[in-house]
């Protein structure tokens, strides 16, 4: 429902410093009060991180399905992405995540993951397992959830972090500035997303 209206106005062109808006013209307002309404609602799913934790999404699914390395290689030096006009590097590597930790100064990590397509999982868990179990062997306090969670949680969840790291994609990017608006910080690498313009037809000539 929130990522919805942002994604709504992506194409329509609003001034940079326009109040209660994102750089691809989401009303950012409309987001706040969708999540007032479901944190009313349900206050049991729709929670907050703790101030002091960072929150780490991972984008998982065909980014990395499709991507031509193997989970070691993307655990050992990161790789791209598997889709057409990707970020050099979008999959981060264990010590990239690892670095954005000791820089945010957290000692509580909280990772939240997921993809949209079911069927694409194998390459998702392996590396997301070992994320895990890295961050944990460096001696954080850290919990992971990356199945089973309706989006709209994860976006109401990860969008109120005070500190996040976030991965590349739209989804994720629009959580980070969301977290950006509300006094949040982005920690490490920002992906951003450029809404190609749609193509006017031509008009018919009878």
């Amino acid at each position: 429902m929130a990522c919805q209206h942002l994604y709504k106005g992506s194409r329509r062109i609003v001034h940079p410093t326009a109040p209660n808006t994102n750089p691809y013209g989401g009303n950012i307002t409309i987001v706040n009060q969708v999540h007032a309404i479901q944190e009313k609602l349900d206050p049991v799913s729709f929670v907050r991180p703790e101030e002091d934790a960072l929150v780490i999404h991972l984008r998982l699914g065909d980014i990395l399905e499709n991507a031509q390395a193997n989970v070691s290689d993307m655990l050992i030096a990161g790789a791209d992405p598997g889709w057409k006009g990707n970020h050099r590097k979008g999959i981060k590597s264990v010590r990239e995540f690892l670095e954005n930790i000791h820089d945010s100064g957290a000692e509580k990590v909280r990772i939240i993951g997921g993809s949209h397509r079911r069927n694409m999982f194998m390459k998702s868990r392996v590396y997301a397992g070992c994320i895990y179990r890295a961050v944990q062997a460096a001696g954080y306090n850290v919990t992971m959830r990356i199945e089973g969670v309706h989006p709209d949680v994860d976006f109401y969840y990860i969008s109120h972090a005070k500190k996040i790291v976030v991965s590349a994609g739209g989804y994720s990017n629009l959580m980070g500035q969301i977290a950006e608006s509300r006094g949040g910080q982005i920690i490490g690498r920002k992906f951003s997303i450029h809404w190609a313009p749609k193509k006017k037809k031509k008009p018919r000539h009878l």
